[in-house]
């Protein structure tokens, strides 16, 4: 199946890439162009949240992000930007703005039978137009998790059986396409929210491998869970210091140890639509224990 990837230029999308050229016939990967810096925009932004901007600071929040997802993907995906190098580089094309038409005309010309997303912009109609089948991976648990960092907010809500990731239909909705699969990465001890991240990112190549297998088959008949409204839909802004003080806490306390569990694949496409939502409801409902504290604000 010919397929197309839209992604960024980090090292965890770069390793995403790679590991899906692997397992799939993938003829282009398409990045987006980081907008640039809007300095008007940050100082509005600081204004109106600036707990938020505070929350970043290292020696504040007591947990930092990016050194722990730095030493996850050294640990976890060491060789991720030869890897791109050798495999997909070759098929990379830049784009300003992905939801252009010439955009979707350069998508076009690729014929591609599959398009997936992992990060990015908003994704418009000119775009889901460009490919008969378009799929988005979101590293959050949805409908319970929806929005950006929604693993890290998982975590730090203490809502640890809730850290996976979700494969859905594209949409115009943020993360509210309907549901395809979920992806339950293994948890182990020493594990923290940047290792369960670099997980997903295989999960989700195993959940796209999947999922086109599936659809390789001329008589398979595909099915996908409509969204319940979220549970949770959390912004950058919605960030705050307590939100880093409870991770590291979770993490000096060894919270974690207590929801040890294999990985999982947890795919819909074939149920009976008479059982897809009454299932993923039950899978929410036992992923996110009731002996989890309240949502930190």
């Amino acid at each position: 199946m010919r397929t197309v990837l839209i992604t960024g230029e980090s090292t965890l999308q770069k390793q995403f890439a790679a590991s899906l050229h692997d397992v799939c016939d993938l003829v282009g990967v398409v990045h987006p162009r980081a907008a640039p810096a809007n300095w008007r925009k940050r100082a509005k932004v600081l204004c109106s949240a600036p707990s938020s901007a505070v929350a970043r600071l290292p020696l504040i929040a007591r947990w930092n992000k990016r050194e722990e997802l730095r030493k996850a993907l050294g640990d976890l995906a060491p060789h991720a930007d030869r890897l791109y190098e050798s495999s997909c580089a070759r098929i990379a094309t830049h784009v300003d703005d992905i939801n252009t038409s010439e955009a979707s005309s350069l998508i076009e010309k690729l014929q591609p039978q599959l398009i997936i997303c992992f990060g990015g912009p908003i994704y418009r109609d000119a775009l889901m137009s460009a490919c008969p089948r378009a799929i988005n991976y979101h590293t959050g648990i949805s409908p319970a998790y929806n929005g950006t960092s929604s693993m890290y907010f998982a975590f730090a809500n203490g809502h640890f059986g809730l850290c996976g990731a979700t494969l859905m239909r594209l949409s115009r909705r943020i993360d509210g396409g309907d549901i395809l699969a979920h992806f339950l990465p293994q948890i182990e001890a020493g594990d923290n929210p940047g290792r369960l991240f670099v997980k997903c990112l295989y999960g989700g190549v195993r959940a796209c491998a999947s999922y086109i297998e599936h659809c390789r088959s001329s008589d398979s008949t595909e099915n996908a869970v409509p969204q319940d409204p979220p549970m949770r839909y959390y912004r950058g802004i919605d960030w705050r210091v307590s939100h880093a003080w409870s991770i590291y806490d979770h993490l000096q306390a060894g919270r974690l140890a207590g929801y040890q569990r294999p990985e999982e694949l947890r795919q819909y496409w074939a149920l009976e639509p008479s059982e897809d939502v009454r299932q993923v409801r039950a899978n929410l409902a036992a992923w996110g224990r009731d002996d989890a504290p309240k949502d930190i604000h």
